[in-house]
């Protein structure tokens, strides 16, 4: 899950690096920020589970 906004190209071509790497398909999904602090049933469960963020903060 990435949360921002990077350029959908840009985030397939590192999906398809990490997946050559570790051989496993990488699906990303994007919000917004926005998106992210909205109380969506989906993102509440994304919430109420621990998250590494791998850059940067949590918003």
């Amino acid at each position: 899950m990435i949360i921002g906004s990077p350029a959908p190209d840009e985030v397939d071509d590192a999906c398809e690096r990490v997946e050559k790497q570790v051989k496993r398909p990488v699906n990303a999904t994007i919000l917004s920020e926005q998106e992210w602090k909205a109380s969506s049933p989906f993102i509440r469960q994304v919430k109420s589970n621990p998250t590494v963020p791998l850059i940067g903060e949590q918003p």
